[in-house]
């Protein structure tokens, strides 16, 4: 293929790598945008090639204005008229590729260049894993070959020119890595909320029967957990990692059901009632009692985003405090955050351990909404609790414990848990506990809240998350969507508020070894698999894993205050004139670095890559004593060493000729010849 140059106009070559590049940045960003952007790509990318070819004319004004129209208006009708950063991104992505059709001279491939960077910012919208950095790297990598090539007047191989733009890629990580150490942290770009948010995975604000054993099929992560305070060394955080509670007692609460309307069960309070502190305490409403000596649990959840605003946190979190996040709670013992979680977030929780909740006993208000249940449903549930009720006459804490038991020692006798129960009519509860007796946490929970609420024992429906998998590679839990669990809690006299999970008394496998254990063999395939079966892949996805983890917690993750506990132990302190000299002496020291090896390379570096080749091909004579004299032509040089070694002629005339085509002829398509043969010279 004949390659061409201009010196104003925009070549072949910088064309081909342009629309690379350009593929590259965007095809990321066309999974979350309308599905006809790409077909806009390839429309533009066509035109442009049919121009070069002089089949099409550069397009008019109104040939321009009508194509910005049409996709303008097709936007408008994509997001519904709707103004978010989505719909900024897709503007973009068609601005920017639109604009090949009109690419003229040099200065239009630059703006391209320069637009490219700014889509390759938006996969940060999107995406925060360490392979999407990685990609994007490549893509900025594109972009430097692009404006490489710009400037030159001679073709390069692909591979030289990928060098090439790695090395000034390279060049700029020093000072990139200073500027990120001590630039103050003014928030990230992928805190910025979207329309859509970035996962829609977790528990609403109800649940009816059906919605966890469907939601437990999923392995995607919930949130991750790191134990101790942060900053800890190795050793400190082992021995933090062996106070992480057992599997039973992992619970993640998030949220709290305590309306049924005989089917649904919802949060009555609603989301208005969080109570928003500047403290990261909670109020003096949370009436909890701490039993022996306080025995505090510390650690940091890196959530994914799931579009609602509940935290979770081990019962009873004692601070709650967050970088990212305004830190709210409810009444309910629950923890919430201002706003929806729209993006990954990370929050620090201590906990206690021992305690007692509602202990000196409950309000009218709530006695009254915690034994609440709608009339005409569910009639055998209730003439059962109240069989129980009249079958023992001791004092009320005692009828109340009775009662716990009885109802447990009824799960744990006749009904299984499965991942495919029957479907339920109107009077769910009645046909779960007298008829199917087959069902998930969701249906469990569920009814035993039922029974408890018509027995006089005030009770709800928490849901959240039981256990989570220790990664061995960096010792932190992870918990996913399979971990979704739902369980009750009872008020009892003397107690205060208990956790009473039924599930356990129907499979205790689940709550001590997790859902995989619980399943029989054919419901264990209707889920989605973490982890390959083969031990070599699995180690190898949990390395990637710890990976992805530790990117989000020390690059992505590199708020004030981690950036305040890293300059305090690389500089000693936070004073302006510790800041100042770290920032100067170290782009000081990169400069330096740089100009010194400039000066050593120099005598070795030229314009073109097979005047490169060929003088370390003549210093390899050198060593064995043919010198090249001083004005000698490389032709001249052959002949004479020719002359001297016969052996060598013909592959020292033909290295010689190839040398001349590329150099003095323009038949770059003979450098891998010449690269070649100089490798294959026998000496």
């Amino acid at each position: 293929m004949s390659r061409e140059y201009s010196k104003t106009g925009v070549s072949r070559h910088t064309l081909i790598w342009l629309f690379v590049a350009q593929g590259i940045s965007i095809f990321p960003l066309f999974f979350h945008l309308p599905s006809w952007l790409p077909l806009v790509w390839l429309f533009s990318m066509g035109w442009r090639v049919q121009v070069y070819r002089g089949a099409w004319p550069y397009p008019g004004f109104l040939t321009r204005f009508v194509l910005g129209a049409v996709c303008v208006t097709g936007l408008f009708i994509s997001f519904a008229g709707s103004l978010g950063i989505e719909s900024m991104v897709a503007f973009l992505v068609v601005s920017f590729t639109l604009k090949l059709v009109e690419l003229r001279a040099k200065k239009d491939v630059l703006l391209v260049v320069y637009i490219g960077f700014i889509a390759i910012a938006a996969h940060f919208l999107f995406y925060q894993s360490f392979a999407i950095t990685v990609y994007s790297i490549c893509a900025c990598l594109l972009y430097l070959a692009v404006w490489n090539t710009l400037y030159r007047t001679q073709y390069l191989p692909i591979k030289m020119q990928l060098l090439s733009s790695a090395r000034l890629l390279l060049q700029s990580m020093p000072i990139m890595l200073i500027l990120f150490l001590v630039l103050p942290r003014l928030g990230q770009l992928w805190h910025v909320p979207l329309q859509k948010g970035a996962a829609t995975t977790g528990f609403s604000d109800s649940m009816s029967p059906g919605d966890f054993s469907s939601l437990s099929r999923s392995k995607a992560v919930a949130f991750r957990v790191t134990f101790g305070a942060p900053h800890l060394t190795d050793e400190a955080r082992r021995a933090e990692v062996a106070k992480i509670p057992p599997p039973s007692g992992r619970y993640w609460r998030a949220l709290v059901f305590d309306d049924f309307d005989g089917r649904k069960w919802r949060y009555s309070k609603g989301l208005a009632s969080h109570r928003l502190s500047s403290s990261h305490v909670p109020p003096s409403s949370w009436l909890f009692d701490v039993q022996k000596e306080p025995d505090m649990l510390e650690y940091q959840v890196l959530l994914e985003p799931h579009n609602q605003r509940w935290l979770f946190t081990l019962m009873a979190p004692r601070q709650v405090y967050s970088q990212q996040l305004k830190i709210g709670f409810a009444d309910d013992y629950l923890t919430m955050a201002r706003d929806s979680v729209m993006s990954r977030t990370q929050y620090h929780v201590i906990s206690h351990r021992n305690y007692q909740a509602a202990q000196s006993g409950l309000s009218k208000e709530a006695r009254r909404r915690n034994l609440l249940l709608p009339e005409h449903f569910n009639p055998k549930t209730i003439a059962l609790a109240n069989e129980w009720r009249k079958e023992v006459v001791f004092n009320t804490a005692l009828n109340d414990r009775h009662i716990v038991n009885k109802a447990l020692a009824l799960y744990r006798e006749k009904f299984t848990y499965t991942l495919q129960p029957p479907a339920l009519g109107s009077h769910s509860v009645d046909q779960f506990l007298f008829g199917t007796q087959r069902g998930f946490c969701e249906h469990f929970s569920a009814s035993f809240v039922v029974l408890m609420r018509a027995a006089g024992v005030p009770a709800r429906v928490v849901v959240g998350y039981l256990g989570g998998e220790l990664n061995p590679i960096d010792n932190y839990l992870v918990v996913r969507q399979s971990d979704a669990h739902a369980w009750a809690e009872v008020w009892l006299p003397d107690e205060g508020w208990r956790r009473v999970d039924p599930t356990s008394a129907v499979s205790p496998d689940r709550i001590e070894l997790g859902l995989d254990e619980a399943l029989t063999d054919d419901e264990r395939a209707l889920l989605d698999s973490a982890y390959s079966s083969s031990p070599m892949m699995a180690r190898l996805q949990q390395h990637i894993e710890a990976l992805n983890y530790n990117w989000q917690r020390w690059v992505l993750g590199y708020d004030t205050a981690r950036q305040v506990n890293v300059l305090e132990r690389l500089l000693g302190g936070l004073q302006a004139w510790r800041i100042a000299l770290f920032f100067i002496g170290g782009c000081g020291a990169v400069i330096v670095v740089y100009l010194l090896w400039l000066s050593i390379t120099a005598r070795t570096r030229y314009s073109s890559v097979e005047q490169r080749l060929y003088l370390r091909f003549i210093a390899r004579f050198k060593k064995r004593g043919f010198e090249r004299a001083p004005g000698e032509s490389p032709r001249d040089f052959a002949q004479r060493i020719g002359l001297e070694h016969p052996t060598w002629q013909a592959e020292l005339s033909l290295i010689t000729k190839l040398f001349y085509a590329v150099a003095y002829q323009d038949q770059v398509q003979q450098l891998p010849a010449l690269r070649r043969h100089i490798r294959k010279f026998k000496w």
